[in-house]
């Protein structure tokens, strides 16, 4: 079980798949290998994992519906039968089907992203349904990778993950434009959030693409936040909202609400938040503010370490061509 955070009201982890993707980012860096859920003897689903990053889900009776997805993101009308040859001789040999798939030329790499992440998350939501009647948290074992990984393709975060399973869990109008709206506001320096709750309390989570590194630790930060403030608050004026976010050179957070979800932004710049706060104060939406706030901090200090680890990495061929 995941311990739950301080500060953050214990509903808003009442779900089991954040759970088992919290232990997905609970695993060592450097751990390689496979989240095995239910028993040993019948696996109810396996989740492969490398560097913290889900590569792969599957779940028994998933493998038509793999092949469904495939089809529908095909480049060609009529690609059943090669799909299924190539799959087929991928299994044979063990051969990486995702690059089999793009020698051949019938899904683009991007597509095959797709298929990848579409599969992942409906196998992941398939295991939650197999585990539901009986455990509050799914009963996983992990088992070692022994070889040099998986050098996978493509890889997926836990939550990318997360915002797209709650995306197919909500409505598929209300899911369609949320997501719409995040992304009509997301920004290299800042990322968002959407959220609400199933009527058995179970949270749903939606996210947008950004450059920014966030964990689910962070998100449940963020959530808890927003559903106090605009909870106790009605929204800042436009005058005072501005004047905060004029005022936060070191960037803060920002809430509000947008059809039936609650929405949260994390900025790390004084001039992302002024960008945000002034576009939805032009759309009359009422906004919250917050200009300090450790999700903040932790934010900054993995892009410091990204930037140093990649500035380290570019660096080394000229230290050995030196020396």
């Amino acid at each position: 079980m995941q311990p739950s955070e301080p500060n953050v009201p214990s509903h808003f982890a009442h779900d089991r798949l954040l759970s088992a993707l919290r232990v997905v980012e609970s695993l060592p860096a450097s751990a390689r290998g496979a989240l095995l859920v239910g028993p040993a003897e019948a696996p109810l689903g396996t989740i492969l994992i490398e560097s913290n990053r889900v590569c792969w889900s599957a779940a028994p009776g998933m493998s038509q519906r793999f092949h469904d997805i495939l089809r529908s993101h095909c480049t060609q009308p009529a690609c059943g039968d090669d799909l299924l040859s190539i799959c087929e001789r991928c299994r044979r040999e063990r051969r990486a089907l995702d690059d089999e798939l793009v020698v051949s030329g019938l899904l683009t790499d991007a597509r095959i992203r797709d298929v990848l992440k579409q599969h992942t998350i409906e196998s992941l939501l398939a295991v939650d349904v197999a585990v539901a009647p009986a455990c509050a948290e799914w009963p996983m074992r992990w088992v070692e990778h022994t070889g040099a990984g998986y050098k996978p393709r493509h890889t997926f975060g836990t939550l990318e993950l997360l915002g797209a399973a709650g995306a197919l869990r909500l409505d598929e109008q209300e899911a369609t434009a949320t997501a719409l709206h995040l992304e009509a506001h997301a920004g290299t320096d800042s990322a968002l959030i959407a959220f609400s709750f199933l009527t058995d309390g179970t949270p749903l989570y939606l996210s947008a693409a950004t450059g920014v590194p966030l964990d689910l630790k962070d998100l449940l930060e963020i959530a808890a936040w927003a559903e106090a403030a605009l909870g106790a608050c009605q929204g800042f004026s436009p005058a005072v909202a501005r004047a905060c976010a004029s005022a936060a050179d070191g960037g803060g957070a920002v809430a509000w609400r947008y059809r039936d979800q609650r929405c949260a932004a994390l900025c790390l710049s004084g001039e992302s938040l002024r960008r945000l706060t002034g576009r939805l104060i032009e759309q009359s939406q009422a906004v919250v503010l917050l200009t300090r706030s450790p999700v903040l901090e932790r934010a900054r200090r993995r892009l410091h370490a990204e930037a140093s680890a990649s500035a380290g990495t570019l660096s080394a061929p000229c230290r050995s061509s030196s020396s």
